[in-house]
This record gives structure tokens, C-alpha cells and sequence, in this order.
């Protein structure tokens, strides 16, 4: 090996070692559990379409009249649209529903009742951890830096892949994590979401497909 390789490798080792992986409560893989199923995978298909283009009638014919929404907020289809305001092109509903079912989804059996629920973390066994609650996070994307402080240009200290943290502070670009039992560290907030963020879930109602929740908080 010449003397340029040698050194050219021992560089690159350092500057692994500087880098390293971070140390979280637990890993979620992404997974989509609507691609297994062909019905709902088709219906999904068409909801994403529908999101795409603000398709008012397609939508607010999938929410259930009984639909849970969030907490002390009183529940049902009529406050649910009273609430999000579908008509307006602007409601927020229309990219936050279409973030989270783009995340995937998880099949689920509750009392003999089959239905997938969304994002695809949602219901995890790392959340059982009562440390955890609505302070855990979900890092969504792969090689996510952790940097030192809340800033583009300062070290970064680790890469995440999937992992869950424990949320101390959130500014508008900024996440502070618990890196370490010691350490703290700041992820970008486009590359996480908090578990309590909102969720929603389809059950098959009389032959369709319904959202029968849709909530966000503990």
C-alpha cells in the first residue's frame, strides 16, 4: 500500500470516528403495511389522488359520521368538517393528511375489528416505555444529523437512522433531544415527528373504507 493510501484511509477513519451513530430509546423502520392488502392499497392510491387535488366530496364522503377527533373537541362528522373547513383550498388538512398516509401504515385487529392505522409507528412496542409518552420522537428519515447546537453550520455530532428520542425543546427548525443519558443534541424538524403529533386510523364500514379517528395529543 503506498504511503497516499495509507494516509488517505487513516483520514477517512478519523473522520468516521468523529461521526457516529446515535444512541436512542429504540428504531422503527419505515414500513407500509397497505401495500400487503390490495383493497385498501387501491383505496389509499385514490385517497392520495383525491388530497392531491382537493377532491371536497371524495373526502368528506371517507369520514365516518362518528369519527373521533381531537380530545375536547366534541366528536362527529359535522364538527369534523365544521372544524377543518375542507371548502377552503387552504385548510390544512389537505398536505397534513397526505404527509402522514405517505408515511405508511399499520394493520391492526382491535376486538375481531381489522383496520390500519397511521403513521406506520403508530402503536409501537418502544412507546409502551412510560418514560416515553408524549415526549418520544420518531426520527422519519435516514442519516439524519444530530448536531452539537441548534445550527446548519455547527459540529455534527451523530447520524440517526429511524431512531426514537426523548423531546426537550422545539424551536421553528430545531428539535433538542436527549442524545445520551448526558448529551444532548438538535435535529432538524422536518426529518422527525412527535408520537403524540396527529394520527388517524380506516376501518371498513358497510363496504368503504371510513376514517374513524383522527387526533393529535395524549
Amino acid at each position: 500500500m503506498s504511503k497516499n493510501v495509507l494516509l488517505k484511509a487513516l483520514i477517512l477513519f478519523f473522520v468516521c470516528m468523529n461521526v457516529t451513530y446515535a444512541q436512542s430509546l429504540g428504531v422503527i423502520y419505515p414500513f407500509d403495511d397497505a401495500e400487503k392488502d390490495i383493497d385498501f392499497g387501491n383505496f389509499v392510491s385514490k385517497l392520495k389522488f383525491a388530497l392531491v387535488n382537493k377532491d371536497v366530496s371524495f373526502v368528506q364522503d371517507i369520514i365516518d359520521d362518528d369519527i373521533q377527533f381531537p380530545f375536547g373537541i366534541e366528536s362527529g362528522k359535522s364538527m369534523f368538517l365544521q372544524e377543518w373547513q375542507l371548502e377552503n383550498s387552504k385548510s390544512e388538512l389537505w398536505s397534513l393528511l397526505l404527509s402522514l398516509i405517505n408515511l405508511g401504515f399499520v394493520k391492526n385487529n382491535e376486538q375481531g375489528i381489522i383496520g390500519f392505522n397511521f403513521p406506520y409507528y403508530w402503536g409501537h412496542s418502544v412507546f409502551n416505555n412510560p418514560v416515553i409518552e408524549c415526549n418520544g420522537i420518531v426520527v422519519i428519515k435516514p442519516d439524519v444529523n444530530v448536531y452539537e447546537r441548534p445550527d446548519y453550520n455547527s459540529k455534527i455530532i451523530a447520524t440517526s437512522n429511524f431512531d426514537v428520542f426523548l423531546e426537550k425543546e422545539r424551536n421553528d427548525n430545531f428539535t433538542r433531544i436527549q442524545f445520551t443519558r448526558t448529551k444532548i443534541g438538535f435535529i432538524q424538524n422536518d426529518a422527525l415527528r412527535n408520537i403524540c403529533d396527529y394520527r388517524g386510523g380506516f376501518v371498513k364500514k358497510s363496504g368503504k373504507w371510513k376514517l374513524v379517528w383522527f387526533i393529535a395529543g395524549d
